[in-house]
């Protein structure tokens, strides 16, 4: 979960994804495991495994990814 950063029924305003531009902080959705477009926000990058560590922002735990399984960076969120 995003929450509080964004809630259900909020409206994501996103780019495609330059992976030599991600820092940590972002939030990007990626496509996970089962091929559902996630949004959680990056921890850290490990460009030498091509892995990011991601978390939701009302979760505890993390997930490690594949960089090429981002797809695009949140550049705003519409409050509704």
């Amino acid at each position: 979960s995003m929450q509080p950063t964004i809630f259900s029924g909020n409206k994501v305003i996103t780019k495609i994804a330059n992976r030599g531009e991600l820092k940590e902080g972002m939030i990007v959705g990626y496509l996970d495991d089962d091929n559902n477009l996630t949004f959680h926000r990056i921890r850290a990058i490990y460009p030498m495994y091509d892995m990011v560590l991601v978390q939701g922002d009302n979760l505890e735990t993390f997930e490690e990814i594949k960089t090429d399984q981002i797809k695009y960076t949140v550049i705003g969120v519409l409050y509704t």
